[in-house]
């Protein structure tokens, strides 16, 4: 069937192009669905959809859905490529198998159940999502609850919600809640909002934090951590540079400086500075290297023969 004009269907209609006009579809279309022109608007079944006009999805499910155009849905579509366009999966709309976005914009305050992969565009989240890599574009997390995230090219921002862990190794920003995070370049920045509920991980790049380090950090040999918020325990192999906020136990293999409150201090090996407002509140253990305190060592210190 092809349409131009007005035309609904409440019956099986075996495929429907429209270049033009509006469509209403409550029953069935079996086959591909191709919008060119005008508006289509099911809430029945379709098979799959093509669209790069304006398709709106008000409930029914459909087939797999390729955009560049503009729709919406709050439906169950089988699946989702994106090209251009925009694609907003509203409350209640679910997006059954996976989303690839190649260009344009997608939104999702619904469900998005399979892998979510960009090599362009943008996503923008505050749904529910199963899991997301971003190989090039821009994935903003404003709420709900995402699953794991790889961020190997483009941009991430995690302005509120919920994520599983998280690997970084382009730019990245967390004002939420991150399970876990594996930085092996590029930069995270951990901003006062901001808590890593679980280990982090710094073998490569940069980590900024002024909000909460919740579990054990390792810094590697090629890592950089400076934080003035919150950290649990850190092992520092790398460069460690406290410029204020509160740490637990600080196990230095490499160089480290202090500014803020540290529990506990074990400096194995390389250098560690406590600077004029620094404070080593508990023990301090000099098993190697060497220690240059200009602040306070509260506790009692201890240097191996």
């Amino acid at each position: 069937m092809t349409n131009a004009a007005t035309a609904t269907n409440a019956g099986t209609v075996a495929s429907l192009s429209n270049t033009g006009g509006t469509f209403g579809n409550t029953g069935t279309i079996t086959g591909a669905t191709t919008v060119t022109g005008g508006t289509l608007t099911t809430s029945g079944t379709t098979g799959t959809i093509n669209n790069s006009a304006t398709t709106d999805v008000t409930g029914g499910t459909t087939g797999a859905f390729t955009n560049s155009g503009a729709a919406t849905n709050i439906g169950a579509v089988a699946s989702l490529v994106n090209t251009a366009g925009t694609f907003a999966n509203n409350a209640g709309g679910s997006v059954t198998g996976t989303t690839t976005i190649s260009g344009g914009a997608v939104t999702n305050a619904g469900t998005l159940t399979g892998a979510a992969t960009l090599t362009a565009g943008s996503l923008d989240t505050s749904g529910t999502a199963a899991a997301i890599v971003n190989n090039g574009g821009a994935v903003t997390v404003s709420g709900g609850t995402t699953g794991t995230i790889a961020n190997n090219t483009g941009t991430l921002a995690v302005t509120a919600g919920s994520t599983g862990a998280v690997t970084n190794a382009s730019t990245a920003t967390n004002a939420g809640t991150v399970a876990s995070l594996s930085n092996t370049a590029g930069t995270f920045t951990n901003t006062a909002a901001g808590t890593v509920t679980g280990t982090t991980t710094v073998s490569g790049g940069a980590v900024t934090n002024a909000g909460t380090l919740t579990g054990f950090t390792t810094v590697g040999a090629a890592g950089t951590l400076t934080s003035s918020g919150t950290v649990g325990l850190i092992s520092n192999s790398g460069l460690t540079t406290i410029t204020g906020g509160t740490t637990g136990t600080f196990t230095n293999n490499a160089t480290a400086s202090n500014s803020g409150s540290v529990s506990r201090l074990n400096n194995q090996a390389g250098t560690f500075t406590n600077n004029a407002a620094g404070v080593i509140t508990g023990q301090t253990f000099v098993n190697g290297g060497t220690v240059d305190n200009d602040g306070t060592l509260t506790g009692n210190t201890t240097v191996a023969a």
